[in-house]
């Protein structure tokens, strides 16, 4: 049951971090990194534990644990993103990934628009945001789960192997 909560986060946190593509220009990977020291992404790195934990919290309610199971559960994967994940991996294929999809001029131009003073609250308010907007759309998700499940219980029967219904 764990292993079927994690593998959609994994999944995600897999994709983020392998880029595919054309290798960008010098130009554009310079462009990125002036990006991503005005958006300080690495300390907004460092905050996306923080941004997991309402899924974290969710795990935890799912599977009814009490309150020193779900601190551990917590701390295992505290550990996991200090300690397994590679941060600076992370960072550099961010960097990758925002050279081969902005020129360098759009770069630029986006880290102009994060040193504006619209940019800068921009930075402090979007994690905020984005975050109980992802709770928004869990507890929505979690609300409607039976429909899901409901609508997808003929597609699974229609294509389950000969023998097992």
């Amino acid at each position: 049951m764990l292993m079927k909560m994690l593998l959609p986060f994994v999944a995600v946190v897999l994709a983020f971090t392998s880029v595919r593509g054309q290798e960008p220009t010098p130009g554009a990977v310079k462009a990125a990194e002036k990006l991503a020291e005005v958006m300080d992404i690495k300390a907004q790195m460092s905050n996306g534990l923080e941004a997991m934990m309402p899924m974290i919290t969710n795990m935890s309610e799912k599977m009814k644990l009490n309150p020193t199971d779900a601190k551990e559960l917590e701390g295992i994967f505290r550990t996991w993103f200090t300690e397994d994940l590679d941060h600076s991996k992370i960072f550099d294929e961010t960097i990758k990934l925002y050279a081969q999809n902005f020129t360098e001029e759009e770069l630029a131009g986006l880290a102009a628009f994060y040193e504006s003073p619209l940019g800068r609250k921009s930075l402090t308010a979007l994690p905020q945001l984005m975050k109980k907007g992802a709770q928004i759309g869990m507890a929505e998700g979690q609300a409607k789960q039976e429909k899901l499940r409901a609508r997808l219980e003929p597609f699974f029967k229609k294509h389950a192997p000969s023998g097992n219904p």
